[in-house]
């Protein structure tokens, strides 16, 4: 069984507006990050240059089936849990998923 939570599918710049997302949702090339990649708002310090790769919600399922995956349950949600101060996102005027819950497991 494949569990994945809080997935974060777009990055955006800032949670106001949805103009100011700084990359494109369908864009799968190599997203180049300097410093160190922390998961809790702390300053990671110097590290070498690291690498995000985005794949689109369609990719994920599509990869799930030809996996001969199961979708057991699919959901998105309005936040993304990779922020440190994740409530940034609550209750603004443009929502959009910024993260999803997704199971899957083998076919029976």
């Amino acid at each position: 069984m494949i569990y994945m939570r809080n997935i974060t599918i777009t990055t955006a710049k800032s949670a106001t507006y949805l103009e100011n997302v700084g990359y494109s949702y369908f864009d799968n090339s190599a997203q180049p990050h300097e410093g160190a990649i922390t998961y809790d708002g702390s300053e990671g310090g110097e590290a070498p240059t690291g690498y995000w790769f985005s794949h689109t919600l369609g990719a994920i399922v599509t990869a799930c089936i030809a996996a001969g995956l199961t979708i057991e349950m699919l959901s998105e949600h309005a936040h993304s849990n990779r922020e440190a101060e994740f409530d940034i996102y609550q209750g603004q005027k443009s929502q959009m998923p910024l993260s999803f819950t997704l199971i899957a497991a083998p076919f029976q």
